[in-house]
């Protein structure tokens, strides 16, 4: 039974990606949690959609599932991040980039697609295949929308922020 540590651990999971995202949009997060069998299946998502980017016609949309569970060889509540969608569309809702994996799903490896948004640049596939990427985090995909996209940072510290919530992230899944 879930107790008031693993109550910590995932708030302290959810305040880390709060202030990964808050590096490049200003929407909440919404969770939504359902019991388990071996403790509580959490979902994250951004309350309104995809959020638009920091000084950009880009935006982006996120969906990750996780789940807190005790780890007897640890002896400690761990996380088990269990899905994520990580989206980059355009200013007119067109997808560019989505990061999937779910290993319930048909496709169970992690890949990425890209959107239709590409279309017209002769690529040699089209906008459903599923390119391997292995797991991406979010503090990947925020590195990426800044770095690879020049979106525009909200915060002056967003690199220290990365770098904290990076280990923060290791530790809970650990």
């Amino acid at each position: 039974m879930p107790s008031k540590a693993s109550a910590a651990l995932v708030n302290q999971y959810g305040e880390t990606l709060k202030s990964v995202l808050a590096c490049v949009i200003k929407q909440p997060l919404r969770r939504i949690t359902k019991p388990y069998e071996f403790g509580r299946r959490h979902s994250l998502f951004l309350a309104r959609g995809p959020a638009q980017l920091a000084g950009s016609q880009l935006s982006f949309g996120l969906w990750l599932s996780f789940s807190e569970f005790w780890n007897a060889q640890a002896y400690r509540w761990t996380i088990r991040q269990e899905r994520y969608t990580y989206q980059i569309v355009d200013e007119n809702a067109h997808e560019l980039f989505a990061f999937h994996w779910d290993p319930l799903q048909d496709i169970a490896f992690p890949h990425l697609h890209l959107g239709f948004g590409m279309r017209g640049h002769q690529l040699p596939i089209d906008n459903k295949a599923h390119i391997p990427t292995g797991r991406v985090s979010v503090v990947d995909i925020i590195s990426f929308v800044m770095l690879e996209l020049r979106v525009k940072p909200l915060l002056d510290d967003w690199q220290t922020r990365l770098e904290v919530a990076r280990q923060i992230f290791a530790d809970l899944e650990g």
